[in-house]
């Protein structure tokens, strides 16, 4: 156990599984008990550092050790950040070695509720776990049963180094790709196509996917300024992801630093949310520089970042560079698409992108 001296800010998260529920802990565990679990969480929570705390499952307990385990994650007095659900893999030679495997079905609803119960939470399965998928064999079943599990808590925030970069465009890969919602906050401009009806006619969603934005400003300019032009006050507080049964991608306004308000960046607002961000980059001169100053406001911030999107031409200098100085993954490049349709986008995105690259957890820095 870690004493309230041991963390300090040296990573952006902690990782510190309970592993499973309180009544089954001594049946698998002899070196320590539950109760210096959840102290050491304590002590993490009080050096500030973000806490990554889930657990195994396939050890041999019961239905109930399961929920238990949740219930307890849930109602600390604030939930882990991320939740990683572990499969037990067994090796010859170890306690756990003929422990009976857990079924398919049943690792896929743990991770569902939990899910559910930390709907703030980023619930998953373990990084180092995916391999362990392989468990599933060709159970096509639990196969789709695990990607559709992944709505219930999957929200997306997809920014951009600057204004028309293609960010619009690629949220709208992203949207078709996930099978998802797409919701802009804020739209200023309205003279022409709006990002919403942009989105509608590339990705082929049904209308109703397409959320209605919380504040329409005629004229194409920064949201303060369209904002005071037609005499409305944008109150960023009331800004809040809507609920939705399936992913939803959000798309910001310009770049991070874009005023909302005289007094609130649109940062500040992805600060409150605490969602993983996609910072879309361009490929050509100057994108090294803009890219790694947004990144260093976004971690500055302790918002998450799931990776960088490049929009343009091949540029593997640039490229390289931005993920080796960044420290964040590239997830891939969207070329120009010409012409730019349906049909080409959704093409040309699942070529350049992996939808499972959307649902891993930034890496620590």
């Amino acid at each position: 156990m870690r004493a309230p001296d041991g963390p300090r800010r040296r990573r952006h998260y902690y990782n510190h599984n309970i592993d499973t529920s309180e009544r089954y802990y001594g049946e698998v565990i002899g070196t320590r008990c539950f109760a210096d679990r959840l102290d050491t969480l304590t002590h993490v929570r009080e050096a500030g550092i973000k806490v990554c705390c889930g657990g195994i499952v396939g050890m041999g307990e019961a239905a109930l050790d399961r929920i238990d385990m949740l219930v307890t994650l849930a109602s600390l007095p604030e939930p882990p950040e991320s939740v990683p659900i572990n499969m037990l893999i067994p090796i010859p030679g170890t306690p756990l070695a003929d422990a009976d495997p857990i079924d398919p079905i049943e690792f896929i609803r743990t991770i569902a509720l939990a899910r559910i119960m930390m709907p703030r939470s980023y619930a998953h399965l373990a990084d180092a776990q995916r391999r362990s998928c392989r468990h599933l064999g060709h159970d096509r079943r639990a196969r789709r049963r695990a990607w559709e599990a992944r709505p219930m808590s999957l929200r997306i925030v997809v920014t951009g180094t600057d204004t028309g970069i293609g960010k619009t465009v690629f949220a709208t890969g992203l949207t078709a790709m996930l099978d998802g919602c797409y919701w802009k906050p804020v739209q200023a401009g309205l003279d022409e196509k709006t990002d919403s009806e942009t989105v509608a006619r590339l990705s082929g969603l049904p209308s109703h996917r397409i959320l209605p934005e919380a504040w329409r400003l005629r004229t194409p300019a920064s949201p303060h300024l369209a904002a005071a032009l037609d005499g409305v006050a944008i109150e960023p507080d009331t800004l809040v992801p809507p609920a939705s049964a399936r992913p939803l991608v959000i798309e910001g306004a310009g770049g991070l630093l874009v005023p909302l308000t005289r007094s609130t960046l649109f940062i500040d607002v992805f600060v409150r949310w605490r969602l993983p961000v996609v910072l879309c980059a361009r490929t050509a001169l100057g994108t090294i520089n803009h890219t790694l100053l947004s990144i260093e406001a976004l971690r500055r911030r302790s918002v998450p970042i799931l990776g960088i999107a490049l929009i343009g031409d091949e540029h593997e200098e640039n490229r390289r560079i931005i993920a080796e100085m960044g420290g964040v993954p590239v997830l891939g490049r969207l070329p120009h698409l010409d012409p730019l349709s349906a049909h080409t986008l959704a093409k040309g995105f699942g070529e350049s992108f992996r939808p499972e690259s959307f649902v891993s957890e930034e890496r620590p820095a």
